[in-house]
C-alpha cells in the first residue's frame, strides 16, 4: 500500500511540474512522509524546489536525505547525485541558462 501511495505521488508531482511547480513540491513532501526513503521522489522534490527558484530548498532536501543514506549506510543512487550536481552547480546553471 505504501508503494502506491508513492507511485501516486510521483506520478502528481511530474505532472504538476510544468504548470504549477508548488503542487509538484506538495505531492513530492506528501509521498515521503509515507516512504521518507524514497530517492525518486526526492528528485521530484528537488525539481520541483528548483522550478519555484528555492535553491535554499533544494539544498535543505538534500542534506535531509544525506543524512537519512548515512544513517543507513547506503549511497545516494547515482541519478540523485548527477541532478543534484545539475541543480547546485553553478556551471550546470550557466549552461543551462544560456540554452533557454
Amino acid at each position: 500500500m505504501i508503494n502506491r501511495i508513492a507511485d501516486v505521488a510521483h506520478a502528481a508531482a511530474i505532472g504538476w511540474l510544468p504548470h504549477d511547480p508548488a503542487k509538484a513540491r506538495d505531492a513530492a513532501l506528501r509521498g515521503l512522509r509515507c516512504e521518507p526513503h524514497n530517492e525518486v521522489l526526492y528528485r521530484d522534490l528537488f525539481r520541483a524546489e528548483y522550478a519555484n527558484g528555492n535553491l535554499d530548498g533544494v539544498r535543505t532536501a538534500a542534506q535531509r536525505l544525506h543524512r537519512i543514506t548515512e544513517s543507513n549506510d547506503v549511497d545516494m543512487q547515482p541519478a540523485t547525485i548527477e541532478l543534484l550536481e545539475q541543480l547546485l552547480d553553478p556551471r550546470h546553471r550557466a549552461a543551462r541558462a544560456a540554452s533557454q
